[in-house]
């Protein structure tokens, strides 16, 4: 046995987050980490929201904390916010074909939803990056 891992999901260089992918996220109760240093326009809504809300472990969390589904993608389509996806047990196929269940203990970058992962996107973001109001 041993703990699982966590598989990452960052925003970044990658597709629009849907308003469907951001449901999904909150149905399922994904984990997700978000970035401390508030980018957000001081002096607005979206910047107290974040204040509020980048603590969350969750989306549920996120979400009971102020956050809002647009929020969360405009959010996770600059790379705000990573995805977290618990890593499942994964079946595979020993020498002799028997079915033997790993766990692999290291960060791995994942696709959610329809997102597509892209490695080495800028992280930099304007000041006036104040999100939905």
């Amino acid at each position: 046995g041993g703990a699982g891992g966590t598989k990452r999901r960052g925003g970044t260089g990658g597709a629009s987050m849907s308003a469907a992918d951001a449901k999904a996220l909150a149905s399922a109760d994904a984990p997700i980490e978000y970035r401390q240093a508030n980018p957000k326009r001081p002096k607005t809504a979206s910047y107290d929201r974040y204040e509020k809300y980048k603590t969350a472990p969750t989306v549920r969390r996120f979400l009971a904390l102020g956050g809002k589904l647009e929020d969360l993608r405009f959010d996770h389509d600059r790379g705000f916010v990573t995805l977290l996806q618990q890593e499942a047990e994964e079946e595979h196929a020993d020498e002799d074909g028997a079915a033997a269940s790993t766990r692999d203990g290291g960060a791995h970058r994942v696709r959610v939803g329809g997102l597509r992962d892209d490695d080495g996107a800028a992280e930099g973001t304007s000041s006036s990056d104040d999100g939905p109001a």
